[in-house]
């Protein structure tokens, strides 16, 4: 639901941008990817211990009410949405500019609406493999029972994996989007075209050092807007 209200809000919002501030959404993009480097760096440090969200001081994920936690990992997961579907839906409105206004909006909200079914979808089987793994092993068959006992064995496997592929993969689109939008990489194209996923490797750096900065200057923002609020 929380990604289907982003689709709401962000293909209205591109399609005016397009029209009256067309020079406005580079910008966006380009903050859509530092935001993308800062949960990817903050992901990492928190996993090697070095790192803490700005938060109340005085209240540690250890404390937060099992529902409290859900609803910030939710809560959490929604921005990101909000950020690739923006995105998504300015890539796929890039390669309809010559079409009209209809096409535009139908075309917009058709991605709007698979992108979220399609990932949303996957999330949603990976959550319930545990669920369906349990079922499996009750059924007389020892077949069924052996899958099921691999489906609930490998799932914390498969969600560390996840949330390893999770981190690189903020880091390489934010900072391809970065990459993309500024061309700061343009003068090494040729060196970094003769190198095996070259591209792939430039963006995470860059995506990490971004990460990195922002990282460092938004806890010091953040007090500088509590002492003047």
């Amino acid at each position: 639901l929380g990604s289907f209200k982003n689709k709401f809000i962000i293909i209205p919002v591109v399609l005016l941008l397009s029209y009256l501030a067309p020079w406005a959404i580079t910008p966006i993009l380009i903050l859509g990817g530092i935001y993308l480097t800062y949960e990817g760096v903050e992901s990492v440090l928190e996993k090697l211990g070095h790192h803490h969200e700005v938060a109340d001081e005085k209240e540690t994920i250890k404390e937060l009410s099992t529902e409290k936690l859900e609803n910030e990992k939710v809560n959490g997961a929604i921005k990101t949405d909000f950020i690739l579907s923006f995105e998504i839906i300015v890539i796929t409105l890039s390669l309809i500019t010559n079409t009209d206004f209809i096409t535009k909006i139908s075309v917009l909200v058709l991605v709007g609406v698979l992108t979220t079914v399609f990932v949303y979808g996957i999330v949603a089987l990976i959550i319930k493999l545990d669920d369906i793994g349990f079922y499996l092993q009750e059924k007389r068959s020892l077949a069924l029972q052996t899958i099921g006992s691999g489906f609930v064995k490998s799932m914390p496997y498969i969600i560390k994996t996840i949330g390893v592929v999770g981190t690189i993969a903020m880091l390489a689109v934010g900072g391809g989007i970065i990459v993309h939008e500024t061309h700061m990489l343009k003068s090494f194209d040729e060196t970094i075209k003769a190198i095996p996923m070259g591209g792939f490797f430039s963006e995470i750096v860059i995506g990490s050092i971004a990460g990195f900065i922002t990282v460092k200057v938004v806890p010091f923002f953040a007090r500088l807007v509590k002492r003047n609020g």
